[in-house]
């Protein structure tokens, strides 16, 4: 938009002087002096601009494997929480005795089977009876099993690192099986998800790098972690996404945020947005001068920058009006100072 206003303004400038000149009297031409700067091309990485919002990696509802009655809220909402810590008990009940009575069953299935093998060695005891034993003692150990989950599932805890988002239950409620406890997100690594024009979805390849910039300025190295196949049938954009690492990230679910990708790089010339222009046929370009004619050179624009805008099909070197490009036209013979001289 600033690249516009600007080249409005000067092709304003240029019709005004060219209609002043129609309504003068004629005058012995004079040749008009404008201010030069030598630009020669460098390098420039191109970037792919998206705009994007900030997701959790991972967002999980923590639900009872276990029925019982809450005993202890171990950790409050907001709470930063590590892989393993401990959020919620549930009440023990009678767990410890069946667990005491899973095991003496062990025990027992254990001893007849042992007894039974030595049995049927000495053929006093059928393989059938063996077998039976032995199916037993498999089912008392899958009790036993059961009854060890049944109490660990009685500590809840924190599946992975992240933060706990909100709770869903009180001290004294009593839980079913599959009731959702609470809402834990996990904030390293967190996502960012832009969607992508049919037109650049094939300069986004997996693994490059992006950088993700916040609303207060700040910068964060990410990578493209996945980039989909199906077109959103509304938009026909494609949904890409960024993984960003680090403890100190502080994102929020739901932030705008800017993504760079960086893609190949290109020579062109760095100059300021001021000089450039609109010839006749409405081409955007510069006003240059070579032996003292002034000449026009179309641009095509590479990308903006807070220095600048970067702009292609350039000579290599090129003497650009710098002050004065809106009062002369091409062909026009000049007086060519360079910008140092004054």
């Amino acid at each position: 938009m600033l690249i516009l206003i600007i080249l409005f303004v000067g092709a304003v400038a240029y019709k005004k002087i060219s209609t002043d000149k129609n309504n003068e009297p004629t005058q012995v031409n004079k040749i008009a002096k404008v201010r030069v700067k030598q630009y020669t091309t460098s390098n420039t990485n191109l970037e792919l601009q998206l705009t994007g919002v900030t997701q959790a990696g991972k967002v999980v509802d923590l639900r009872a494997r276990t029925a019982g009655t809450i005993a202890s809220i171990k950790i409050k909402e907001g709470t930063l929480l590590k892989q393993g810590d401990e959020l919620f008990a549930l009440s023990q009940d009678d767990r410890l005795n069946n667990l005491k009575q899973a095991e003496a069953d062990v025990d027992y299935a254990r001893s007849r089977y042992n007894n039974s093998v030595k049995l049927n060695k000495r053929n006093f005891k059928s393989k059938t009876a063996v077998d039976n034993d032995l199916a037993n003692l498999r089912r008392a150990q899958a009790a036993l099993k059961k009854a060890k989950l049944d109490i660990e599932y009685t500590n809840i805890k924190s599946p992975f690192d992240g933060v706990l988002q909100e709770v869903f239950i009180e001290a004294g409620d009593y839980l079913k099986i599959g009731d959702n406890i609470a809402k834990i997100i996990q904030t390293n690594p967190f996502l960012v998800v832009a969607n992508v024009t049919e037109k650049q979805i094939n300069q986004v390849k997996l693994g490059s790098a992006a950088v993700i910039k916040t609303i207060n300025g700040k910068e964060f190295l990410g990578e493209v972690s996945y980039i989909s196949k199906i077109a959103d049938p509304r938009t026909r954009t494609f949904k890409v996404e960024a993984l960003i690492y680090g403890e100190d990230t502080q994102f929020f679910e739901g932030m705008t945020v800017q993504i760079a990708i960086p893609l190949d790089n290109v020579n062109g010339h760095l100059i300021k947005q001021s000089f450039l222009v609109l010839d006749d046929d409405g081409i955007i370009g510069i006003r240059a001068v070579e032996q003292d004619i002034v000449k026009f050179y179309p641009v095509q624009l590479i990308k903006e920058t807070p220095n600048g805008v970067w702009v292609g099909d350039l000579p290599d070197t090129v003497n650009i009006i710098t002050n004065g490009q809106a009062y002369v036209r091409k062909g026009s013979k000049v007086q060519a100072v360079a910008e140092s001289l004054y």
